[in-house]
């Protein structure tokens, strides 16, 4: 059923599916759909959302209300709902809308946002005000992708080739064929095993690996990194499951961090499994931290506080605020490869890495050099006293589990 949110019927229906909710004992959820666009010259978010209740309405239930909240906000009142299915309602609605603007180049330039929570008020104005509250929680976090260029869906020297791997990627997901490589991170000197990072694979159409750097960039662009950044933690969770002593790392971007999905989600998990604190390993790139201070703080001190180390990848890449190492949130930075590389031909390099070493060392916080090919470049390595390494020349990433 689909109600106009501006209509007389509104207010009361809300009122009437919590009147059920509390009558039936069943619990109820709602999932905000919002639209924006990247150029404000191609506004094509009409055209989207006159076909956005078919595509709705084929993913619910017959139970389910559709509402249509404002010209770019949907809203979705799941009936008896679990978390497993409001998980799995957002999913597939993320999914069709990806499909959708795909297949049509107009709605290339179309940002979504598809946000789901639990109903818990018990009156029909603190329900509404609990339903604006997410949508401009939506309309904040596109408005940041806006600002951070992450999101549109094509660029004009990348247009082809996001078209060729959007497909491939929205399907991997779909059929499972996302799975995780890991590359071990050792101690310069014993070089006993510090932890593994989580690298993201697929398997294309015909059956090759595709390395997430062929990928990756993409999802950024279009925003299906949420997708793929919510799938990288329940693969990494399942492994910390399974085995109570190795310790794995896994990236989250900044697009992922600005929804309360993927780290409601990890909280649920670590609450519910206090073995895993100390052993998932977060890692921000640099180049994708948050560019509001405040924010990036919060989320990194709800990190810290469920028990998961957090590192800062590729440091020396991007702009990385010192006041982030100060914050005593973070247990380890990543030396990004292009400054590991050639140590010996380049001595800014060296420069550059001890000066590294000076700003972290007075906070405790340990070094990783990340891209370590060769032997002679471990060893300058160790003189300079980084703490740990990664590279080729540690070991190549692999999807066998060494640890078992």
């Amino acid at each position: 059923m689909m109600i106009n949110a501006l209509s007389s019927t509104f207010s009361a229906s809300i009122d009437d599916v919590l009147k059920y909710a509390a009558r039936f004992h069943k619990q109820q959820a709602f999932i905000v759909v919002v639209l924006d666009h990247v150029n404000e010259q191609q506004n094509h978010i009409e055209d989207l959302a006159s076909q956005l209740y078919p595509i709705l309405k084929r993913n619910v239930r017959a139970t389910d209300m559709i509402i249509r909240f404002s010209q770019d906000s949907w809203v979705i009142c799941l009936d008896d709902c679990t978390e497993r299915l409001l998980q799995w309602t957002q999913y597939v609605i993320e999914s069709m809308l990806y499909r959708r603007k795909l297949k049509a180049s107009k709605f290339s330039g179309v940002l979504t946002s598809v946000r789901g929570t639990f109903l818990k008020e018990n009156n029909a104005a603190k329900a509404i005000k609990a339903i604006e509250h997410e949508i401009e929680c939506s309309k904040n976090i596109l408005h940041k992708h806006k600002v951070m260029h992450k999101t549109a869906i094509a660029f004009p020297d990348s247009s082809n080739k996001l078209m060729e791997t959007m497909p491939l990627i929205n399907q991997g997901i779909i059929e499972n064929r996302l799975f995780l490589a890991f590359q071990p991170i050792v101690d310069t000197h014993s070089r006993q095993l510090y932890y593994y990072e989580c690298l993201a694979r697929l398997v294309d159409d015909q059956g090759q690996i595709v390395p997430a750097a062929h990928f990756i960039p993409q999802c950024e662009r279009s925003g299906l990194i949420q997708l793929i950044d919510q799938k990288i933690q329940q693969l990494a969770l399942e492994e910390l499951m399974n085995d109570r002593h190795v310790r794995l790392a896994i990236n989250v971007s900044a697009i992922t961090a600005c929804e309360s999905r993927w780290l409601d989600t990890l909280k649920a998990q670590m609450r519910a499994r206090p073995d895993l604190q100390g052993r998932l390993i977060v890692e921000l790139t640099e180049t994708s931290v948050f560019q509001n201070m405040n924010e990036s703080i919060e989320f990194m001190t709800q990190l810290h506080d469920l028990g998961c180390p957090i590192s800062i990848d590729d440091f020396g890449a991007g702009y990385m605020s010192l006041l982030h190492l100060k914050s005593d949130l973070v247990q380890t930075v990543k030396i990004d490869a292009q400054f590991v590389k050639d140590l010996k031909a380049d001595s800014n390099n060296i420069h550059f890495i001890r000066a590294i070493m000076a700003l972290t060392q007075p906070y405790g916080i340990k070094c990783v050099a990340e891209g370590v090919e060769d032997a002679p470049t471990a060893q300058a390595l160790a003189q300079e006293n980084v703490e740990y390494l990664q590279g080729y020349h540690i070991g190549k990433p692999s999807h066998f589990r060494s640890w078992i």
